[in-house]
C-alpha cells in the first residue's frame, strides 16, 4: 500500500523563496478541500491556480492575511483551466493587473468559455457547478500561452512549466526551485489522513496520465503543493505518492474491467468493490471523509466514472 505520512504545513520555505497556501474552498462551502498557492520571494508574487469563481473572496483574504495585496502579484498561473482550479483567474487577473499562464491548448476556453462551463456543468452535476460558479472570459490581452520545459522569470522567482497531459490534454505542472505543483496529475492527496484518490474524468486519457505522472515521479523535488489538498513533504514521499497514483488507477482500471457486467454503469456499485481493493480508498471512507466531504465525494464519482468510460470505450 502506497501510503503517505500525514503532513501539510501552511507553508514551505525553500532557497529564499516562500510558498504559501491559500484557501480557495467556494465561499458557499467551506470544506479544506481547495488550495491556491502564492510564491512568494524578496520582491516576485506568482499565484497558482486561484480557484473556482465563487472562492475569490477566499483568495483575497487569505492573500491578506499573509500581508499580500492582489494588485502586488506579478503573474498567475494555471496548472489548468477546470473550474476548481482556474474559474477564479479573470476577476483575479484584473485585479493585479497581471498575465495569466496558460497551455496554449487551454488559451481559446479561457477567452470564450461557453463550451468549457457546459461541459462542466454536465461532469460536475449543476449542484457544484453553481458552488464553483462559472468561469468567466479573460482578454485576450492577459493571457499567455505556455511552452513545455520553458523558464519564465518575475524578478527573483523563476517558474518552470511542464506539460503533463492525462487529466487534460492543457494540464502542465509548475515547478518553482525545487517545490513542484502538480495539479490534479497525481490525484488529490489528502494529507491529514495519509490517503489519496485519483482525479480521472470523463475522457482521461490514462497512458499519458501515468507517463506525466512518471515524469513528475522522477523530478529532483523536496515539496509538492497540491490543489487537492496541501503539501506533501520530502523527496521520497513524494515519489512514494507519484508512483502510487499509478497503482491506484490501475486497481481502479482492473476492479471495472472485472465488475462490468455486474455494475453496468452504476458508479457506487464500482464504489463498494474499490473499498476492498483499495486500501487508501477504504480508509477516507471507513474515517468518514467521504461523506464528510460533498467536493471528495463528488470528485470520486467523477473519477470512476470516467475510468468506467475510459474500459468500456465511450466517448
Amino acid at each position: 500500500v502506497y501510503e503517505i505520512v500525514t503532513q501539510d504545513p501552511p507553508k514551505v520555505e525553500l532557497k529564499d523563496v516562500e510558498v504559501i497556501k491559500l484557501d480557495a474552498d467556494p465561499v458557499s462551502l467551506s470544506e479544506n478541500y481547495i488550495k491556491s498557492y502564492v510564491i512568494a520571494g524578496n520582491e516576485g508574487r506568482v499565484l497558482v491556480d486561484p480557484g473556482p469563481a465563487n472562492a475569490y473572496e477566499n483568495v483575497v483574504e487569505s492573500l491578506k492575511s499573509h500581508g499580500i495585496k492582489p494588485s502586488e502579484l506579478d503573474a498567475i498561473f494555471l496548472t489548468h483551466i477546470h473550474l476548481d482550479h482556474a474559474g477564479g483567474a479573470s476577476k483575479l487577473a484584473d485585479e493585479c493587473n497581471c498575465k495569466v499562464y496558460v497551455h496554449p491548448k487551454g488559451l481559446a476556453h479561457l477567452k470564450d468559455p461557453s463550451k468549457l462551463n457546459k461541459a462542466a456543468e454536465a461532469t460536475l452535476g449543476k449542484e457544484i457547478f453553481d458552488i464553483y460558479g462559472a468561469m468567466k472570459p479573460l482578454k485576450e490581452e492577459k493571457l499567455v500561452g505556455t511552452s513545455d520545459n520553458a523558464v519564465y522569470e518575475f524578478d527573483d522567482i523563476k517558474v518552470k512549466t511542464i506539460f503533463t497531459p492525462g487529466h487534460a490534454p492543457h494540464h502542465q505542472a509548475i515547478l518553482v526551485n525545487e517545490i513542484v505543483f502538480p495539479g490534479d496529475a497525481l490525484g488529490e492527496v489528502t494529507t491529514w489522513q495519509g490517503a489519496y484518490t485519483p482525479t480521472t474524468p470523463h475522457r482521461v486519457i490514462v497512458p499519458m496520465l501515468i507517463d506525466s505522472a512518471t515524469k513528475l515521479a522522477f523530478l529532483d523535488v523536496k515539496a509538492a503543493a497540491f490543489t487537492h489538498r496541501g503539501f506533501v513533504l520530502g523527496k521520497e514521499t513524494f515519489i512514494t505518492e507519484a508512483m502510487g497514483s499509478i497503482e491506484q488507477v490501475r486497481a481502479w482500471i482492473q476492479v471495472i474491467s472485472i465488475r462490468h457486467g455486474e455494475c453496468r454503469d452504476n458508479v457506487w456499485c464500482y464504489y463498494k468493490k474499490l473499498l476492498n481493493a483499495d486500501p487508501l480508498l477504504r480508509k477516507l471512507h471507513e474515517n468518514g471523509e467521504v461523506e464528510r466531504s460533498k467536493l471528495l465525494k463528488n470528485s470520486i464519482r467523477m473519477s470512476i466514472n470516467g475510468l468506467y468510460k475510459y474500459v468500456m470505450g465511450i466517448k
